[in-house]
């Protein structure tokens, strides 16, 4: 494996070259048709009017992933307040400086992938709609049917941007000399330093978004990586090896852990037997039980597409995150070492961080 000098911006012929090899993929990496319910009833942001749209046949969009900031933070919203002038063309273009950063750049990328439409959570749920968490419930077939995940990795905020799409948004430190007529150069953080240890990968909220992604361009400080379910690219090293048929495997590349999770839960969910899909089910909540969440109360409503992709599978309801179908069976979980969050009862794994 090669290295490979990264620019001061990111090089989106090589990017559109990765997505195409993807797209030979077959079912691994293909998306799926948006559900009809969901399909009529979802905003997206088009990207040549820079406005929010909706989307009333299958629209090929991609969906950003990313960390909104404190509750502080002043970004632009969908509301009640602010549909019209959001439905009107231009309103989100530069002309506004409160859609942040990070939406302009993923609208960026979105215009040099040639991909028409965005979706953000943002700016495409209404904020106060007495159906909020409808559409929470819809998180997992949103993501699931989006043409790319766009993910945020670095930074804390809506405002950090993603590094590399504007010019001097990452400076990267890559020194090299040649030595005997080989070019030796250091190496950037790869993609456990810099996606897996992010704090990106350590909030509740963006779980189940990785979990459901068919395929993802994520921006780290360094690089750029690009994931799906059969192949793993990134900037620092050259993986493409002739016209693409092979492909370097993913224990090489340090996914293999995100791998074994989402290809487990894909195989586990789908064509499992109930038992399967529950011991499936609680194999996601020990990994998410981990991560960060502002608001405690968010527990739940942050792992509601996980629940409803079980739910379908099941054929089941789910009270308090256990599903009515196996309830007793659900209560035998171990909450050893575990911190109490009283906000909800004890008897359920909602109950304990």
């Amino acid at each position: 494996m090669a290295g490979r000098r990264i620019g001061a911006q990111i090089n989106f012929v090589l990017v559109d070259y990765w997505i195409s090899s993807c797209n030979g993929h077959g079912a691994g990496c293909s998306k799926p048709t948006l559900p009809e319910p969901v399909r009529s009833n979802i905003r997206l942001i088009d990207i040549k009017a820079r406005r929010l749209v909706w989307a009333r046949t299958s629209y090929t969009y991609a969906a950003l992933s990313y960390m909104w900031g404190p509750p502080s933070l002043q970004q632009a919203r969908l509301t009640r307040s602010t549909e019209a002038e959001l439905f009107s063309e231009g309103s989100l273009g530069d002309g506004n400086d409160t859609v942040p950063r990070t939406i302009r750049d993923a609208i960026i990328v979105c215009e040099r992938l040639r991909i028409p439409y965005l979706w953000v959570d943002a700016l495409c749920i209404e904020q106060d709609s007495p159906d909020f968490s409808v559409h929470l419930q819809r998180m997992n077939d949103i993501y699931a049917a989006a043409y790319l995940t766009i993910v945020a990795a670095s930074g804390t905020d809506s405002w950090a941007g993603l590094p590399g799409v504007m010019p001097n948004s990452r400076d990267v430190y890559q020194p090299s000399i040649i030595v005997r007529n080989i070019g030796i150069g250091l190496a950037v953080p790869e993609f456990w330093n810099s996606v897996v240890n992010s704090p990106w990968a350590d909030r509740a909220w963006t779980f189940q978004e990785r979990l459901f992604s068919n395929r993802m361009l994520i921006f780290a400080q360094s690089q750029c990586f690009f994931y799906c379910d059969k192949s793993s690219r990134f900037e620092s090293t050259i993986t493409e090896i002739g016209d693409g048929a092979e492909e370097i495997p993913y224990s090489l590349l340090s996914t293999l852990e995100w791998v074994e999770m989402r290809t487990k839960f894909k195989g586990e969910l789908f064509g499992a037997s109930t038992k399967e899909s529950l011991r499936a089910y609680f194999k996601l909540i020990r990994n998410y039980r981990r991560l960060t969440l502002t608001y405690q109360t968010d527990v739940l409503r942050a792992f509601s597409g996980v629940m409803a992709a079980f739910e379908r599978q099941m054929s089941t309801s789910f009270y308090f995150g256990l599903p009515l179908s196996m309830f007793t069976w659900a209560l035998l979980m171990d909450y050893t070492h575990c911190v109490r969050r009283p906000e909800f009862p004890s008897w359920t794994w909602a109950g304990w961080s």
